[in-house]
């Protein structure tokens, strides 16, 4: 499954930069966050193959540290009674001695072949980024406030709602109007590129929790939502995806000539 999503995101990767160029705005910011996402993932299971090494490792310590007790007691026998008188006892240990350096030559190769898996993958990681700067590189200025208007749309369900933010250093306050009516108030806090957020309904109160991550260029926020409503047997928890509602551009102003015409009278 990792794999599918690897090939996908260095695919996309794998576009030079001028075919980039054609991209309207909206797809080019989709296509970064969905690197963004596919990077964590790659990120993730790096360090899970790294911790899978390092696990290796262990244990081949800890066999090689078994085979060489072994040893020192084969060589302890041998000393002590000589090979022949040591008899069925030698024969165990020396049995012994060669399952486990049989073991441990498989550890090392399960070891070399984990390191270059994740030499691969790191490599795969680097040339993600690589290809996320350039896209970056091509997005206009992020904007640095969450204060306007977002269009929302909540999952499982397809419910919409618009949500007005208004953010003051790392608070955030506005207001909601959902599907169906539902309105009322919004708090919450932006840190780190992360935000969370309680929306309280006018006549429930508080109802939902949701997390969310703002995407690089500012213009999305993806995250998952909790219900704190646990009546009706609707799902109590889902994802959420809001996008920023582009600012309408004021109307050029019409023209005034400087002076008025002059009328030709008959």
């Amino acid at each position: 499954m990792r794999r599918a999503v690897v090939v996908a995101w260095l695919g996309a990767a794998a576009l030079p930069a001028a075919a980039q160029d054609w991209l309207p705005s909206e797809s080019l910011r989709m296509a970064i966050f969905n690197l963004e996402v596919s990077l964590d993932l790659e990120r993730e299971a790096l360090a899970a193959e790294l911790e899978r090494m390092k696990a290796e490792i262990q244990r081949r310590e800890q066999i090689h540290q078994q085979l060489t007790r072994r040893l020192e007691e084969v060589r302890a026998l041998t000393e002590a009674a000589g090979a022949a008188a040591a008899g069925a006892a030698l024969d165990q240990k020396e049995n012994e001695a060669r399952v486990l350096q049989a073991q441990e030559i498989s550890s090392s190769e399960r070891i070399r072949a984990l390191l270059d898996y994740a030499r691969a993958r790191e490599k795969e990681v680097r040339a993600g980024e690589e290809r996320l700067a350039a896209l970056r590189a091509q997005l206009p200025p992020p904007s640095e406030s969450l204060t306007g208007l977002w269009d929302v749309l909540i999952s499982p369900g397809g419910g919409r709602a618009v949500f007005a933010l208004r953010q003051s250093g790392t608070l955030l306050a506005g207001e909601y109007l959902q599907d169906g009516g539902h309105h009322g108030s919004l708090e919450g806090t932006l840190i780190d590129g992360k935000v969370t957020l309680s929306r309280i309904d006018s006549r429930q109160g508080r109802s939902m929790d949701l997390d969310g991550k703002v995407a690089s260029d500012g213009s999305m926020i993806r995250g998952a939502w909790q219900s704190l409503d646990v009546s009706g047997g609707k799902p109590g928890s889902g994802a959420w995806t809001a996008r920023r509602r582009p600012e309408p551009r004021p109307e050029p102003a019409p023209s005034t000539p400087e002076s008025a015409p002059s009328v030709t009278k008959p």
